[in-house]
């Protein structure tokens, strides 16, 4: 499902908080990792300035090793949640790797996802330039809004680390990482009733079957708006009525037929609602949700952007880590690989979610970029 994952990290603790979360993973999926951190030089559009050779060493050197620390604990995560220690420790040792490149932070993110075909970025909602009032930061806004490839978004403000057990908020950063990696209890499935929306059940069933998660099935039948200069009638208030009561029904037994697809536990939700985004987020609130798990696009999603109203809003605003399935292929401006609108999921439990993404990599691995350093291998 998730074959290669790439976590960007900048050098702050805040970054590192994603570290369990991709733990998490890798218990789960067992991808190739790679740690990729950026020496931003603010990209093509920042100044012409001089940069002081010594010193632009001396911070490559600090990456360097700060990277292959990260790597090292990274490696002591995955083997201490396993119960095999001493098999982990070698399969884990072997899908690591790190790289350091040059550049603005989120287009060289961009780019590597890109050129190396991962299928996921973990990112954290804040880095090096610490926490803030806006929900994300700036890096982590222009990754979300221009990713090809799914994405988890692992929350590191106050008002949500605290929900994960093995990260906490201190004085505005995270404290020192607990060996305990995480586990998730409860995971939000919003469903639409689009076949894209599925496409996140064969990610659902994996999760829940490692971490022994329950999985909340939640539909919202939106009610429909009546514009209008006057008032709308009776007639047409129990026409809306019959309207509403008839998706509900419906949502319910869609909602079943998705729970008999799945292992182990699950429940179903169904809400009425103007306001689908919003009833969501009370769902996440009031049922300690701990992972909201969805497709990029649902019923009415279309490839010019990288994801759907209801996915965006939740990338803005989420208060609990979000883990997106990219559905589409979705083409960078300026790129010439074609955007293939109607790319169908495998959604079939168990299965590969290899026929979502292959005909957007037909093409042949790119080569290596001139300004990666190899910090270490495989």
């Amino acid at each position: 499902m998730f074959d290669s994952i790439l976590i960007p990290l900048d050098g702050s603790p805040l970054a590192e908080c994603v570290l369990p979360h991709a733990v998490a993973l890798m218990q789960s999926f067992h991808p190739k990792v790679t740690l990729l951190h950026v020496m931003d030089n603010g990209g093509k559009d920042a100044p012409t300035a001089s940069i002081n050779a010594l010193d632009w060493q001396l911070r490559q050197m600090e990456a360097e090793h700060a990277l292959k620390a990260l790597g090292s604990q990274l490696r002591e995560f995955s083997v201490v949640a396993s119960d095999q220690i001493a098999q982990d420790a070698q399969i884990v040792d072997s899908q690591i790797d790190m790289h350091i490149v040059e550049g603005g932070a989120a287009e060289s993110i961009l780019n590597w996802a890109r050129d190396h075909d991962n299928d996921l970025i973990v990112l954290g909602s804040h880095g090096r330039g610490g926490l803030s009032p806006w929900h994300i930061s700036s890096v982590a806004h222009k990754v979300i809004s221009r990713a090809a490839a799914s994405v988890l978004l692992v929350r590191v403000d106050h008002d949500s680390v605290n929900s994960v057990n093995s990260v906490n908020s201190v004085n505005g950063s995270c404290a020192a990482l607990a060996l305990d990696h995480v586990r998730y209890k409860r995971i939000l499935l919003p469903m639409d009733g689009s076949q894209r929306a599925e496409c996140v059940l064969p990610v659902a069933a994996t999760l829940a079957n490692q971490h022994g998660a329950q999985i909340v099935l939640a539909h919202v039948a939106h009610r429909p708006d009546l514009p209008g200069r006057t008032p709308p009638s009776q007639e047409l208030l129990d026409m809306t009525e019959q309207f509403v009561e008839r998706n509900r029904n419906e949502a319910e037994q869609y909602l079943q037929e998705i729970k008999n697809r799945l292992p182990g536990d699950v429940e179903t939700r169904v809400r009425v609602s103007d306001n689908v985004s919003a009833s969501l987020h009370e769902i996440v609130a009031n049922e300690a949700i701990d992972l909201v798990l969805m497709s990029a696009h649902g019923y009415s999603g279309q490839s010019r952007w990288p994801q759907g109203s209801v996915t965006a809003n939740f990338m803005a605003y989420g208060s609990v880590p979000l883990l997106m399935v990219q559905d589409m292929i979705y083409t960078l401006p300026g790129n010439k690989r074609p955007v293939q609108a109607n790319a169908q999921p495998n959604i079939a439990l168990g299965g590969s979610l290899a026929g979502a993404y292959s005909s957007g990599h037909s093409g042949a691995q790119a080569s290596a970029r001139r300004d990666t350093i190899l910090v270490g291998g495989r």
